[in-house]
C-alpha cells in the first residue's frame, strides 16, 4: 500500500511539473524569452527530482518505523496488537521538528519547542496499552504536545480529546493532526489540571505530563468505573500509576518508575517537593528500596529473549554468541530465598499476607525504586559489604539495550562537575566498538529549552572481574538545567552488576 502511494505520488508530481514546463515554453516562445525556456527546463528536473526525494524519503521512514516497533516494541513485551498496528501506522517523524527528524524512530525523547519534548516510542505504546483503549472510549488526554499520543489513540477508540497548555504547540498540533486527517480527535489550548467538563465524562483519561498527585478536576470527570493512567510524584522520582474510579473511592496502582515532564500551570503551583538543581542527588543508589511490579509489566523488561540471540551471531572479539547461552538460564528461586528476602522487605508489624504474597512473586517481579527505563536490569541479592541487593545488567546481542536511568536537576551555572562512586562486577563483558557501545555510565546534559547540549560515557569495561570500586567525573557545561544519568551496557554483550552507587555535585 505504501508503495502504491508512492508511486501515485511520483506519476501526479510528474504530471504537474509536465504542465508547468508546457506552460512555461508555451509563454516563452520561440526566440521570444529564451530565458524563461531555461528556467523552465531547469523548474521541471528540479521538481522531479525533489519528488523522487520526498517518495524516498517517506519509504525510509516506513521501514525504520517498522524496524522500531520489532526493535523497542516487541522485544520489550508490548503485546496488544491493535497497540502495535498504530504504532506501526502512526507516522512519528511528522510530529517532531525538522532538525530532530532524522532521529525520529529511535528510543528516546525529542524536543519539540517550548521546553517540550515528545515522548519515546516505547513509552508511548506502553501507556497506550495500560489504558486498555476500546473502540467505544471517550479519551480524555492532558498533554497534547505535538499531537503524536493522540494520534496513535485516534484509530483504538472513538474520540480523543486533549488539551496543551503551551498555545502554540496546541495550534501546531491542531494543523498537524488535521493534515493526516485524524477527524476524532479534538484539541484545544488550556491548563489540563482543570479537564475539559464540557466534554465529560470520560472513559479513560492519559497525561503525559507528570502532577505530583492526581488533579481532583479530573477524578471528577472520569465516569464510574473509569481508568486513568498518570505519571504521579516528586519532578524526579515518579511512578506511573493506574487509577480507577470506584464510586468515592480512587484505586492507585503504580505500575513502575517513570521520567516525565512536570505538569505546569496549577499543578505545578501547587507542588509541594521541588527539585534543587544546585545540589543534584541520585536517588536509591544502593537498591535497597525495590516495589512489586505487575507481572504483565515485567515482562516488557524481559530477561529472557530468545529473539535477541540468533543463531551464528558473532560477537565485537570474534567469539560466536552461542558462547553465552547460558545468560538465559535463569536461577531457580528457593523457598528459603523468598522467606528470606520476605523477612528483609517487611517491618513485624505488616500484615503477613502481603508478605505471603510477596514471597511468592519471587525477585523476578522486583524493580528498583525512583529508577526508570529499565531495559534487561534486575534486582539480584549479592552481598558487597552494605545491604543486601543490587542490580543485574544482562545482554547477549550487540546492540541491544541493557540500562537503569535516573533523571536529575542540574545547573549548570552552579555545578562545574559530577562525581560518580560505585562498585561493580564483570562478566564477560565484551563491548561493541564499531558502534562506540560500551559498558559504564552515560549522561545526557539538557539545556532549559530540553534540546541535548551534551552527552558523555565514562567506562568501557571489558572481561570478567570480581567486585570493584570505581570513581570518575564528568563535566557539567554552564547550560545545563537537567541530566539523565543512564547506568548499564549501552548495547554491549555480557553481564554487569551495580551498586552502592553514590553522585556528588562539584561547586
Amino acid at each position: 500500500m505504501q508503495m502504491r502511494r508512492s508511486v501515485c505520488f511520483l506519476s501526479s508530481g510528474f504530471e504537474t511539473a509536465r504542465s508547468l514546463f508546457a506552460d512555461l515554453v508555451h509563454f516563452s516562445g520561440p526566440g521570444r524569452f529564451p530565458v524563461l525556456g531555461l528556467l523552465a527546463g531547469s523548474a521541471f528536473w528540479l521538481f522531479c527530482f525533489s519528488t523522487v526525494c520526498v517518495a524516498q524519503s517517506e519509504r525510509e521512514m516506513t521501514e525504520a518505523r517498522t524496524q522500531m516497533v520489532e526493535r523497542e516494541l516487541v522485544r520489550a513485551g508490548i503485546r496488544n496488537p491493535d497497540v502495535l498496528a498504530s504504532m506501526r501506522s502512526t507516522p512519528r517523524h511528522r510530529f517532531v521538528p525538522q532538525k530532530v527528524r532524522p532521529q525520529s524512530y529511535e528510543e528516546r525523547a525529542l524536543p519539540i519547542g517550548y521546553g517540550q519534548t515528545i515522548s519515546s516510542p516505547f513509552v508511548v505504546a506502553s501507556m497506550t496499552e495500560a489504558l486498555d483503549p476500546q473502540p467505544d472510549d471517550r479519551v480524555l488526554e492532558i498533554g497534547t504536545g505535538s499531537g503524536y499520543q493522540a494520534a496513535v489513540l485516534s484509530p483504538l477508540v472513538k474520540d480523543v480529546y486533549s488539551i496543551e497548555i503551551v498555545t502554540p504547540l496546541a495550534r501546531q498540533a491542531m494543523r498537524t493532526l488535521k493534515g493526516l486527517k485524524y477527524s476524532n480527535v479534538h484539541v484545544r489550548a488550556g491548563d489540563g489540571y482543570a479537564g475539559w467538563p464540557e466534554a465529560a465524562p470520560f472513559d479513560k483519561i492519559i497525561v503525559t505530563c507528570s502532577p505530583e498527585s492526581p488533579p481532583p478536576a479530573l477524578v471528577e470527570q472520569l465516569k464510574d468505573g473509569g481508568m486513568m493512567v498518570v505519571p504521579l510524584g516528586e519532578r524526579y522520582a515518579q511512578n506511573l500509576c493506574i487509577l480507577k474510579k470506584d464510586g468515592d473511592r480512587l484505586i492507585q496502582m503504580p505500575i513502575r518508575p517513570i521520567l516525565f515532564v512536570p505538569m505546569t500551570g496549577e499543578a505545578e503551583e501547587n507542588r509541594e517537593v521541588l527539585p534543587d538543581p544546585a545540589n543534584p542527588v541520585l536517588l536509591n543508589g544502593d537498591f535497597e528500596s525495590v516495589m512489586v511490579g505487575k507481572k504483565s509489566e515485567i515482562e516488557k523488561m524481559p530477561e529472557r529473549r530468545a529473539s535477541l540471540f540468533e543463531e551464528g551471531d558473532v560477537l565485537e572479539d570474534g567469539s560466536s554468541a552461542d558462547g553465552l547461552k547460558e545468560f538465559g538460564e535463569e536461577e531457580e528461586v528457593s523457598d528459603r530465598r523468598l522467606e528470606e528476602f520476605a523477612e528483609d522487605y517487611f517491618d513485624e508489624a505488616d500484615d503477613r499476607t502481603a508478605r505471603k504474597k510477596l514471597a511468592k512473586a519471587s525477585f523476578d517481579l522486583l524493580i528498583p525504586e525512583v529508577w526508570c527505563y529499565l531495559r534487561q536490569a534486575q534486582i539480584e541479592r549479592y552481598d558487597t559489604g552494605e545491604g543486601k541487593y543490587c542490580l543485574r545488567f544482562r545482554n547477549k546481542k550487540p546492540q541491544v539495550l541493557s540500562q537503569a536511568c535516573q533523571g536529575i536537576g542540574v545547573d549548570g551555572r552552579e555545578v562545574t562537575a559530577l562525581r560518580f562512586r560505585m562498585k561493580i562486577k564483570g562478566e564477560k563483558l565484551v563491548p561493541d566498538l564499531v558502534h562506540g557501545m560500551k559498558p559504564g555510565v552515560y549522561v545526557i546534559f539538557i539545556d532549559e529549552k530540553r534540546n541535548t547540549i551534551r552527552s558523555s560515557i565514562i567506562g568501557g569495561w571489558r572481561g570478567s572481574f570480581d567486585w570493584r570500586t570505581v570513581s570518575f567525573s564528568i563535566d557539567v557545561p554552564p547550560a545545563a538545567r537537567e541530566a539523565c544519568v543512564f547506568f548499564g551496557l549501552h548495547g554491549a554483550c555480557g553481564t554487569l552488576w551495580l551498586d552502592d552507587v553514590e553522585m556528588e555535585a562539584v561547586h
